[in-house]
């Protein structure tokens, strides 16, 4: 007897008065003529001959949080067509509704995987309770291609930031082997297509499986045993900015369980695993939208907040970057966690980049060893080529290195970051970036 089957009959077992028609129906189909002896005559009279679950429009998988598992079921599950979209929102826990407890087991192996807590899996729009118990039910592939459509759908609640319209996505995950493929492309592409959607995200090895101009396809690459580095080439396009009408409570919901915890490793830890490359891609993808090219060195300091200097090394893909800091013992902190961020995130920075730390004794001797700098190793790097990081330190402090180092020609660079009640936002930060 299958898995399949012993989960149906456990679900008889456990059930609280007769089964739905939904799932009276899949037993019909399942067991044949032993169902009788599982069932009750009425509730079989009441089975539906079929169950539909309703294509969703791209509009409602825009929302936050949403994702649509392509199934392509062969054989065909009992009572439900051989292809659909199954339509699905991760929520806030506390936003769980009953009835739905299958789905939501489904998605604490995808929320386990990615390191984010506190969203459940729920069905969006007008998919029934029927139709939930009968996906759930049965251990089709899809549930294992749907992997990669649940883990996206989960970064777009935990960011607040919605997928890009029209796009889907479809690919297995491998705890030791990351994103692998997955089978029926071409049957899934054409599902695409008849929702109206236009990109299908998959792995690069499906990618010769769907016929040119069908739909776009965005390969995935397959080697990659981080799903952070996985969707590193399109993560800066994938997500988009919420309408400007839209209410900002769910885009903060995450941001103030993270604040409500700030200073505490798990907190730190998640910003800087999940929020910091993608941040740093969309800044990188900024700064080249603005036409500047990437300047041979970097010039930056220590401050109390690290991931701000990262953010700067990144956006302006600087081949040398020199970083000073005093030699006070809660700035040798930062500088150690600022070199440790690195050390994490090398394929942010330049191809082969050059890092320098220079600590020196107080305020004064950083912008005397600036001075230094500029006439010594700067001195033959053309104007243009240098950039002075303006986010970190004080207005003094940044004003000072600015007329210290940065000569006329180089540039000067800020990362904008909204703030609220005094806490930065993850997500708002914008390029600022001036020429002497």
């Amino acid at each position: 007897m299958s898995r399949g089957s012993l989960c149906l009959l456990e679900k008889c077992r456990q059930w609280p008065g007769s089964p739905t028609p939904g799932l009276a129906l899949l037993l019909v189909e399942r067991f044949g003529d032993w169902a009788p002896w599982l069932l009750d005559r009425s509730v079989l009279d009441a089975a539906p001959p079929f169950h539909h679950v309703p294509a969703p429009s791209p509009d409602t998988l825009q929302q936050v949080g949403a994702c649509g598992v392509l199934f392509v079921c062969r054989p065909p599950l009992p009572a439900l067509r051989s292809e659909f979209v199954l339509p699905l929102q991760w929520v806030p826990q506390e936003r769980a509704r009953s009835g739905f407890e299958p789905l939501h087991r489904r998605g604490q192996t995808v929320a386990a995987a990615l390191g984010i807590e506190g969203y459940v899996l729920e069905p969006l729009g007008h998919v029934t309770q029927e139709a939930v118990e009968l996906v759930c039910c049965e251990e089709s592939s899809s549930w294992r291609s749907g992997w990669l459509a649940l883990a996206l759908g989960l970064l777009s609640a935990a960011t607040g930031r919605p997928l890009t319209a029209g796009t889907l996505a479809t690919g297995a995950w491998d705890d030791a082997r990351g994103l692998v493929p997955v089978d029926h492309i071409p049957e899934k592409a054409r599902l695409v297509t008849e929702l109206g959607a236009r990109r299908l995200l998959i792995p690069d090895r499906n990618a010769t499986e769907v016929a040119a101009g069908a739909v776009e396809v965005v390969p995935l690459p397959c080697r990659e045993i981080r799903f952070d580095h996985v969707i590193r080439p399109i993560a800066a396009e994938l997500l988009v900015e919420p309408p400007a009408d839209a209410p900002d409570n769910e885009l903060q919901d995450h941001y103030r369980a993270l604040r409500a915890c700030a200073g505490s490793d798990p907190a730190d830890a998640w910003y800087e695993r999940r929020l910091l490359p993608l941040i740093a891609l969309r800044l990188r993808r900024q700064w080249e939208e603005q036409g500047h090219p990437s300047p041979e060195v970097l010039v930056s300091l220590v401050s109390q907040s690290p991931p701000a200097s990262l953010l700067a090394m990144a956006a302006s893909a600087a081949k040398r970057i020199v970083v000073l800091h005093t030699d006070d013992a809660e700035i040798r902190q930062h500088a150690a966690r600022l070199e440790k961020l690195i050390g994490a995130h090398p394929d942010l920075l330049a191809p082969g980049f050059e890092l320098t730390m220079v600590p020196v004794s107080d305020n004064d001797a950083l912008l005397q060893k600036i001075g230094q700098i500029r006439d010594g190793e700067l001195k033959h790097v053309p104007s243009g080529q240098v950039c002075v990081d303006l986010t970190p330190g004080t207005k003094e402090m940044t004003i000072s290195m600015f007329a210290n180092a940065a000569r006329p020609g180089d540039l000067g660079v800020y990362v904008r970051t909204r703030h609220q009640k005094r806490q930065p936002v993850p997500l708002t930060e914008e390029l600022r970036v001036w020429r002497r």
